[in-house]
């Protein structure tokens, strides 16, 4: 398989790994930029840029993480982009997807634990999704395990969603959850892009950011990821509204719930914030004091 003229254009895997690692990555034989491109082309730049940032900052503060340490995702949503990145954390030993829609639960139960494994039953974002972290992981590593590697890793590592909801004082404490859950401490909580992005109430989106600190225990960590100024954001053909949020307002909710910000990373996708209401995105890690 060779791909000799990419699209200057595109946006797939080929494409970006190209114009980012072009002098940087060099392959005979199999080239998994161009397995990639051919499989899963249409995972596209912004996913791919903020796959790597969250892995990134991971990277930079896994030394702050015990040695069998448990992460909790906030807010998971159907697929299992995140449990894939933290599966690749050698640190992280569990990790538990939750979320308070009973449909992305269920499309998670596809991917995770005993009923689907994600090793076996993918669906193409998910593969896509896995091979380019497998990509950032080799890079970062050395390492050569092959290219179904992120995908069983999540598999042992990723147990099956459970129901969690952000509105109550106690987000996992619902009906449905074993007593073990309602009482879950993570090491780590992960919220990739929720609050800011179920209602565009201050207030309301400061009860959500309280009520999920107290997941969190003292010293525990927190790693979100956050549309930055976004007044809606777009999800298919519907326009959804957001709360505006940048890296001050953040500091500041966080702060207030006892939390030290210790690393944000601003991503700008360069998009037109006025079709889709955001044009940056960010990643915040923050500690609880």
């Amino acid at each position: 398989m060779v791909f000799s003229n990419p699209k200057p254009n595109g946006n797939g895997i080929r494409q970006v790994v190209l114009t980012t690692y072009r002098d940087a990555e060099a392959y005979t034989g199999f080239d998994p930029v161009d397995y990639l491109d051919y499989y899963y082309g249409g995972l596209d730049k912004e996913d791919m840029t903020i796959t790597e940032a969250f892995y990134d900052m991971l990277l930079a503060h896994r030394h702050e993480l015990p040695g069998h340490a448990r992460a909790l995702i906030v807010g998971n949503g159907p697929l299992p982009h995140e449990a894939h990145t933290l599966s690749m954390i050698p640190e992280i030993h569990e990790i538990l997807p939750a979320d308070v829609d009973a449909r992305n639960i269920n499309i998670m139960r596809m991917h995770s634990g005993h009923r689907n494994p994600l090793a076996t039953q993918k669906i193409r974002p998910g593969e896509e999704h896995a091979d380019f972290q497998y990509y950032l992981f080799e890079k970062a590593t050395g390492a050569d395990f092959g290219f179904f590697a992120t995908r069983e890793i999540a598999a042992i590592k990723t147990e099956d969603p459970v129901f969690i909801d952000v509105s109550l004082k106690h987000p996992l404490a619902v009906k449905g959850n074993s007593p073990e859950i309602k009482g879950f401490k993570p090491d780590l909580t992960v919220v990739p892009f929720c609050p800011e992005s179920i209602t565009d109430d201050r207030a309301l989106y400061d009860t959500y950011i309280q009520n999920i600190s107290s997941l969190v225990a003292p010293h525990g960590h927190l790693c979100m990821m956050a549309l930055k100024n976004a007044p809606f954001y777009i999800s298919g053909n519907k326009r959804l509204a957001a709360l505006p949020v940048n890296e001050e307002v953040i500091c500041e909710v966080l702060h207030q719930n006892g939390f030290r910000v210790t690393d944000i990373v601003t991503i700008n996708a360069k998009a037109s914030a006025e079709k889709r209401g955001f044009s940056d995105s960010m990643v915040i890690w923050a500690t609880k004091i």
